[in-house]
């Protein structure tokens, strides 16, 4: 406790308390003999006979040491607390954003191009739960049963980790209504998107592409020991609204447009919209 009262006027408004000493810093040392059963009165009228037991109606215990510091130490130590809560803060957060691949895994999510994933199992899957908990599927109150990839079998959302959560270091999930309205809200977009597959997986096309979103990862060769590379993924419009995907290592601003030949590496969707995945992207001169 902190005070700015004399020894004697803590004394005299503290009847069992008894002084000991005062240190450098000006903490004052007392001895405090107050029952902690009654609060020194004895007793209470609500029990048997009105007598403690902890105290046999005395009002005193055993002594326990109360330090009561000067307004300066008090708040020197304060200061001091909330730096080595600081410190275990930022330790903390450092491994957690060392550890935040193998965390998110450890989740439930799965890796694509550098942005972890989730397929969320969408509709009623009550009376699948046995079955999806066979194959893997992990629960959570947020998002249902998912998976770390796509399970083919099943009608499934895929999400972005910052769809899902609302702190990717220490994996911290978003409601349950924000997620079905995110889903909601995909199909609202999918019957409205006049976005189709272009070409066939192998087709090399030549596009006229804008760069709506532009995304960083970093890509580690065996978990960070032999190095790593930044890698950005793309997500594109054509002029008549086809979308596309393409993960490189090239770096290109949101807003640029390019003229590329580019290879279709597959036909998969995006919030609902169907997407051409490319791959092998060349600028036309």
């Amino acid at each position: 406790m902190e005070s700015t009262l004399t020894t004697n006027e803590i004394l005299a408004r503290n009847k069992r308390w008894h002084y000991v000493r005062t240190d450098r810093n000006g903490t004052r040392y007392f001895s405090d003999y107050t029952c902690q059963r009654c609060g020194g009165h004895g007793g209470w009228e609500g029990w048997p006979g009105f007598t403690c037991y902890e105290c046999g109606g005395t009002g005193e215990s055993t002594g326990s040491t109360v330090k009561v510091y000067t307004p300066e130490h008090a708040a020197k130590l304060a200061a001091q607390r909330e730096a080595r809560a600081k410190k275990r803060q930022e330790e903390r957060e450092a491994r957690a954003i060392a550890e935040r691949g193998q965390n998110l895994v450890k989740a439930g999510f799965g890796c694509e191009d550098g942005i972890y994933v989730i397929y969320r199992v969408v509709g009623n899957t009550y009376p699948i739960k046995d079955e999806l908990k066979a194959r893997g599927c992990k629960f959570n109150p947020a998002v249902g049963w998912f998976y770390s990839s796509d399970l083919g079998d099943y009608e499934c959302q895929r999400m972005v980790e910052e769809e899902v959560l609302t702190d990717s270091i220490f994996i911290e999930w978003k409601n349950k209504d924000e997620v079905e309205g995110l889903y909601i809200e995909r199909l609202r977009a999918a019957s409205e998107s006049t976005s189709t597959w272009q070409g066939e997986v192998g087709d090399r096309l030549e596009l006229q592409l804008h760069i709506d979103r532009a995304f960083e990862g970093e890509f580690r060769y065996a978990q960070g020991m032999w190095g790593s590379t930044t890698t950005y993924m793309y997500l594109m419009t054509d002029g008549v609204g086809n979308k596309y995907k393409w993960s490189t290592s090239k770096y290109y601003k949101e807003g640029d447009d390019l003229h590329v030949r580019a290879t279709v590496k597959e036909h998969s969707e995006y919030r609902g919209i169907k997407q051409t995945v490319l791959t092998r992207c060349t600028k036309v001169k």
